[in-house]
C-alpha cells in the first residue's frame, strides 16, 4: 500500500510539475515579447532625439 502511496504522489508531482512548465514558458514567451518592444521603442527614441539635436556642437569656432 506504501508503494501505491508514493507512485501515486510522484504521478501527482509530474502533472503539477508539466502544468507549471507550461505555465513558466508561456510568461516567458509573452516577457520577451514586451522585452523586444520596449527595445525597440527605445531605440526608436533614441534615434528621434538624435535628430532633433542635430549634429554635435564643437567648443572651439574654427577661425580663417
Amino acid at each position: 500500500a506504501g508503494a501505491w502511496m508514493i507512485r501515486r504522489i510522484d504521478d501527482r508531482f509530474d502533472t503539477a510539475e508539466q502544468k507549471l512548465t507550461g505555465r513558466i514558458d508561456a510568461v516567458d514567451e509573452k516577457l520577451s515579447a514586451r522585452i523586444d518592444a520596449v527595445a525597440t521603442d527605445v531605440t526608436d527614441l533614441k534615434i528621434s532625439v538624435a535628430r532633433l539635436e542635430g549634429p554635435p556642437r564643437h567648443l572651439l569656432a574654427a577661425r580663417g
